[in-house]
């Protein structure tokens, strides 16, 4: 090469400052139609007789306002009455039915639930009756005083101390009510709403945790020995892995040990 000649450009390097011309003749086009567009679109705004400042600003007053903006909490529910018929007896009616429970004019003989034992009468359970279809219609359809259905009471009572002439001890619902006024509540037995009048006393709840010892007593003395046969078991399997396991790792500790002292090549390279 002569002094007065200038140095050939590689063919690899001559196609990256091709490629680099060509790009920046795309980005010089896509300014110069970017300008134009722009220029037309400001055009047309002037040609309106607004301007570009103005149409923003009238845009943006045009949207709405935070204070006009839906709230995202739902809407304050209100009931469609006054009286929910079946809302649960609160603990003032709840106290007025077990006294009046207790009254000797009942005639229940009735022992207070933490003095009470199995041979005695209790009461298990004092809740609200719902009333029926019809009547929660009528009211709901023309909600006023007069079609407002009575409110009672459903009372399960264990009659342990039942005698066996009687039939032994049963377990027996009872509606009491009207609770609005108490000299009006009157007493009867539910038997409407079962396909028996009487509960059987072996399928009440139980109590007290006493009650239970007798159950657990008659299904665990079977389990256990089916626990104890489990637990020899479990043992003759655990004991059996252990010195399956302890013999396979001395047989492959002895059987390592030979090939590395008789055959050292083959272990180690």
């Amino acid at each position: 090469m002569s002094k007065g000649t200038q140095p050939q450009l590689g063919a690899p390097r001559k196609r990256m400052v091709m490629r680099c011309m060509a790009l920046g003749a795309l980005f010089t086009v896509a300014i110069c139609v970017w300008s134009y567009l722009r220029g037309q679109s400001s055009k047309v705004w002037q040609e309106s007789g607004i301007g570009y400042d103005t149409a923003k600003v009238e845009i943006t007053s045009q949207s709405p306002s935070p204070k006009n903006c839906p709230s995202a909490l739902p809407p304050p529910a209100m009931p469609p009455v006054d009286v929910n018929l079946w809302a649960s007896l609160t603990p003032t009616e709840i106290m007025i039915v077990n006294e009046w429970l207790f009254e000797p004019s009942r005639d229940l003989n009735l022992t207070a639930g933490d003095h009470a034992v199995l041979s005695d009468n209790l009461v298990f359970r004092i809740e609200a009756y719902r009333p029926s279809k019809a009547s929660a219609l009528a009211y709901l359809s023309s909600p006023s005083w007069e079609n407002l259905p009575d409110r009672f009471a459903k009372v399960t009572i264990h009659h342990g101390a039942r005698n066996d002439q009687d039939g032994g001890p049963v377990i027996r619902e009872y509606l009491v009510g009207p609770l609005d006024v108490r000299e009006d509540m009157t007493i009867k037995r539910l038997t409407e709403i079962y396909h028996r009048e009487e509960i059987p006393f072996n399928a009440r709840a139980y109590t007290k945790p006493a009650e239970l010892a007798p159950f657990l007593a008659s299904i665990m003395t079977p389990l256990a020995e089916v626990t104890l046969v489990r637990n020899l078991l479990v043992r003759f399997v655990v004991s059996l892995l252990i010195s399956t396991v302890y013999r396979i790792y001395s047989e492959g500790y002895f059987l390592v040990s030979q090939m590395i002292l008789w055959h050292p090549q083959v272990v180690v390279p």
